[in-house]
């Protein structure tokens, strides 16, 4: 028997832990199918995948992709298995709408996770329990898929055609406006890329390959720049903390002593000559 605890939903994406119950005795089935496109970190436990007449035997750190539709059969030598994954599920229409080489990950079934996907699988299990808005994990989302993409040797790393450049260059500067001038508003990955109509994923690349930010960090910026206008101008630090955008004053105080190196509540108006 599989166990699959769903952690987080949204338009864009599913996050699910997925396991075996420790109080009865699993028996694998014959054949499985995917309904869907998944990637899967394996964070511990071992067990063995078998796709058509390849196998492979993963452990903590390999990471299982399955794209929809995919026969397998996994095989564990326990009764009561001890694996337990992390599943990102990003929605089959989006992976169908993608442009660039993001399909050609779904070709590989296994891998060994690199140093910044393990890196970013972890960040994405952190914000997924610290109850991180939706913007950052989805950022996160289109990260991972970003990297598998590299190590998978889809990358292409060509530049942009001059009129490719400017139209995405016109839509990302679109996207900066909405930020900076909508900050406190609630973003999502899918409002920001549907504003200027790209697919969410590969609107989150060209974002962070243009601006060298993803999109997440950038509305942090923004919002820590118009937080210190704001007590400049006199407001306490609670004001400025939900004037800027912020929902949550103490995450706002860190931020912005790691931004700036200094307490909101210690900064002083300047004064005047």
């Amino acid at each position: 028997m599989n166990r699959q605890d769903v952690l987080l939903e949204t338009s864009l994406l599913g996050l699910v832990r997925f396991d075996h119950p420790q109080d009865e005795p699993h028996r694998d089935p014959r054949e499985e199918v995917s309904p869907e496109y998944s990637i899967n970190f394996v964070e511990r436990g071992v067990f063995d995948l078998r796709v058509g007449r390849r196998s492979w035997r993963l452990y903590q750190g390999m990471v299982f992709l399955a794209r929809q539709g995919l026969a397998f059969r996994c095989h564990h030598d326990e009764e009561i298995p001890r694996d337990a994954c992390f599943s990102l599920r990003p929605a089959a229409s989006l992976i169908e709408q993608e442009h660039g080489n993001w399909k050609t990950i779904w070709k590989t079934c296994a891998v060994r996770s690199s140093n910044r996907l393990a890196y970013l699988h972890l960040r994405l299990s952190r914000a997924v329990r610290s109850s991180t808005p939706s913007l950052a994990v989805e950022t996160l989302a289109a990260e991972i898929l970003a990297e598998l993409e590299v190590l998978l040797g889809g990358a292409s790393g060509k530049p942009y055609r001059a009129q490719q450049l400017a139209w995405y260059t016109e839509r990302v500067e679109a996207v900066r406006n909405l930020l900076e001038t909508k900050f406190a508003d609630s973003h999502s990955l899918n409002s920001l890329a549907s504003s200027v109509g790209i697919s969410p994923f590969h609107f989150a690349r060209v974002f962070r390959e243009l601006t060298g930010k993803p999109p997440h960090h950038y509305l942090i910026e923004v919002r820590l720049t118009r937080a210190m206008q704001f007590l400049r101008r006199g407001a306490s630090v609670t004001e400025a903390c939900f004037a800027a955008g912020f929902s949550n004053l103490s995450h706002f105080i860190r931020l912005f002593r790691r931004r700036f190196g200094i307490l909101p509540s210690s900064f002083t108006r300047p004064c005047a000559s």
